[in-house]
């Protein structure tokens, strides 16, 4: 039996719990099997652990350049595949500051 079989997991024992399980390259299914853990508790805890690192990135929001151009000075910024910003060396970046504060809050709805 598992030593927290039937009894709630803190969170440091949720996330220890998740790192376990990815570790172990095994299926959800088969790993609680294994370990004589709820999958439904594995699950629980494999979600809160995504909105805590969520929570923990702050202010950042992932970006992703697309293709920079050998041609011109324009750079190609993708936000979570939900918009584009093409933004060249002339920019200034205080205008850029809030075209991506005004993107995180759309990307983060």
């Amino acid at each position: 039996m598992h030593p927290t079989k039937g009894k709630y997991l803190t969170k440091d024992q949720g996330l220890e719990l998740v790192k376990s399980f990815e570790k172990s390259g095994l299926k959800a299914p088969v790993y609680c099997h294994q370990k004589d853990i709820n999958l439904c508790v594995l699950q629980y805890w494999r979600t809160k652990t995504k909105k805590l690192s969520r929570k923990e990135e702050g202010n950042l929001i992932p970006i992703k350049v697309i293709s920079p151009s050998l041609y011109t000075n324009i750079i190609k910024i993708t936000i979570r595949g939900l918009m584009t910003i093409d933004v060249s060396s002339e920019t200034d970046m205080s205008t850029l500051k809030k075209v991506l504060e005004v993107c995180k809050s759309v990307a983060n709805g």
